[in-house]
């Protein structure tokens, strides 16, 4: 990490004025370092990943599949006379 010194630049109530440059242009924040390396790693196991959770929590792997699947989805139904009738319909959270 490069030490930059820089005057002291705080006003009278504490807030920063003019002249401080904050945090430099693509830093990273911890957060932002561990999520990165979450995702590092899922991708380089996810095949795994993805299987034990079929098997070991299968409510959450299919609540993943239906947040996945689009919002608005088309369902042929079986009318009374023997066709098909399309529905549209709301996918429910």
């Amino acid at each position: 990490m490069t030490d930059i010194t820089h005057k002291n630049t705080r006003q009278s109530n504490g807030r920063f004025g003019a002249g401080n440059p904050g945090r430099p242009i693509g830093s990273r924040n911890r957060s932002a370092r561990v999520a990165e390396v979450f995702f590092d790693d899922f991708e380089a196991n996810q095949d795994e990943i993805i299987r034990r959770l079929r098997v070991a929590h299968l409510r959450t792997y299919m609540s993943v599949i239906t947040h996945l699947m689009p919002k608005l989805i088309d369902v042929a139904v079986p009318g009374e006379d023997g066709g098909y009738v399309g529905v549209e319909g709301q996918r429910q959270p």
